[in-house]
């Protein structure tokens, strides 16, 4: 078919011989109809020639677009005949070009953003919640150590949109294999756990970057898959019972044993370390022991939260596990070592307003004691117990709820949420510490005793006549003013006071 002839009768013409004439020269272009392929056509010029489909819409008016496959007749019919069908639903079917074009871009795009791009920008993100207050800054900070942790693995250069199970399966089957055989082994040997060794050194560890890798996802808006892939293969394995569970550490400070007191003279006596740095983290760990804080709020205690004159220690709400102010009483011993604290900040050359730290760790990019363990294993050499932050913890819960008998009390002292809280709401903050004050003034002075900064009361000194004497007299006085019923405990608190 060329321009120059113009023909007469179908081109398909059942085998007859195709009739031409010359085209007229006021003549621009002529059009063919297909026969077979309802609404095609050829529209050919002098120099070019391009396939059509046409249908008639409402009354006398047609719609005709161009079509886009144009490299053969058969490509052409195949695309007509859809077209065709389109029309008559009045869709515009030029626009299917347009969203596969979309398609393909956007795929490219998502190409380029891999999961560690993703990552990165769930980083980024932290920054700005620290930024408002709604993220907590160890929470960051754990989001980067999964970073570091990981990055080296096929998941991070992986696309984000092509991140599947079987990928996930890939990079956490193996990393929760090593984790636990590295548990098992830790058991046998015990001591404290090798640190910076990666995900696969600790059980908690893999949960850890499993949960901020399944967040991360959750909260990427680049294209992705439908299903989260890291949600859908913990689920899977939890069913079948293949994770293994974080282990609960149950060990606490056992200071009606030998080790457990050698431990805790042996922490005394760090406090007075010529190394002012070390010795300002023995006091932060003796703290820990009397007062039962948690690493963060402990190393963030600030000399505005200390009341030395309503002999209480506030670790502020932005610092708290639960997001509330928790109040702790200040028992003599605690308020020696707060004075002597600032004393010796003061000697050093620290800072001592009102808004400076109380532990003001010199060593550390953030000015605050990140890690406390120096002291710990030093107390590990010289004792063989290994005793952690939170192992003190629960040695005062098991303390005042062995004088208490109740996990109300046991709550309060730790800072915990629990179903109590509203009624701790209608407690006045004096109140709830004086019920706490008792307990702790016990505590304190038995640990004294046990480290021998104070002597053991002369319980077995037999009296003089005129001891004996007196005391029966005081016998008789208390039971006559009507305070025979009070226990021995609080009547020397009374007396004493």
């Amino acid at each position: 078919m060329d321009f120059a002839h113009w023909p007469l009768s179908p081109v398909e013409f059942y085998g007859k011989k195709l009739v031409t004439e010359p085209t007229p020269p006021h003549v621009k272009d002529w059009t063919v109809r297909d026969l077979t392929t309802r609404g095609l056509g050829v529209r050919v010029t002098a120099g070019a020639k391009s396939f059509f489909v046409q249908r008639k819409q409402r009354g006398s008016t047609s719609t005709r677009w161009v079509l886009h496959d144009q490299h053969s007749l058969q490509a052409a019919r195949v695309q007509a005949a859809d077209w065709y069908v389109r029309m008559g639903k009045v869709e515009d079917p030029r626009n299917l070009l347009k969203d596969k074009a979309q398609a393909l871009a956007d795929l490219r795009l998502a190409k380029k953003m891999t999961f560690e791009r993703a990552y990165e920008e769930f980083i980024g993100d932290g920054y700005v919640r620290v930024d408002n207050l709604t993220l907590r800054p160890a929470t960051l900070t754990d989001r980067k150590q999964v970073l570091r942790w990981m990055r080296k693995m096929d998941l991070w250069t992986t696309p984000l949109v092509d991140v599947d199970v079987a990928l996930v399966d890939k990079t956490f089957a193996p990393l929760f294999a090593q984790a636990e055989k590295a548990r098992r082994a830790h058991r046998e040997t015990g001591g404290p756990k090798r640190r910076g060794s990666g995900a696969g050194s600790d059980v908690a560890a893999v949960h850890k970057c499993l949960a901020h890798c399944n967040t991360a996802w959750n909260e990427a808006t680049a294209q992705k898959a439908a299903a989260n892939p890291f949600s859908a293969w913990r689920v899977a394995q939890r069913k079948s019972r293949k994770l293994p569970a974080v282990g609960r550490r149950t060990t606490m400070l056992a200071t009606d044993s030998d080790q457990g007191v050698a431990w805790l003279r042996g922490l005394v006596e760090l406090c007075d370390l010529k190394d002012p740095a070390l010795a300002m983290v023995a006091d932060y760990v003796l703290l820990s022991v009397l007062w039962g804080g948690r690493k963060t709020e402990g190393s963030l205690i600030r000399w505005r939260d200390v009341g030395f004159g309503d002999r209480e220690v506030c670790f502020s709400a932005e610092n708290t596990k639960g997001n509330k102010n928790h109040y702790i009483p200040l028992t003599p011993w605690s308020l020696d070592i707060l004075r002597d604290r600032r004393a010796k900040n003061l000697q050093a050359g620290w800072p001592v307003e009102d808004a400076d730290l109380v532990f003001p760790y010199p060593h550390s990019a953030s000015r605050r004691i990140e890690d406390y363990r120096p002291i710990t294993r030093i107390l590990l050499e010289r004792t063989g117990l290994w005793i952690g932050l939170h192992d003190l913890r629960r040695t005062l819960a098991g303390s005042v709820f062995g004088s208490a008998k109740d996990l109300g009390t046991v709550a309060i002292a730790l800072g915990h949420s629990t179903g109590q809280d509203v009624t701790m709401g209608y407690l006045q903050r004096q109140v709830a510490l004086a019920s706490l004050r008792e307990l702790y003034v016990i505590r304190e002075k038995t640990l004294r005793k046990v480290v021998g900064l104070d002597a053991p009361a002369p319980e077995d000194q037999a009296l003089s006549d005129a001891q004996c004497t007196m005391v029966d007299l005081m016998r008789g006085i208390i039971k006559q003013v009507g305070l025979d019923g009070i226990p021995p405990e609080k009547l020397t608190r009374m007396l004493t006071a």
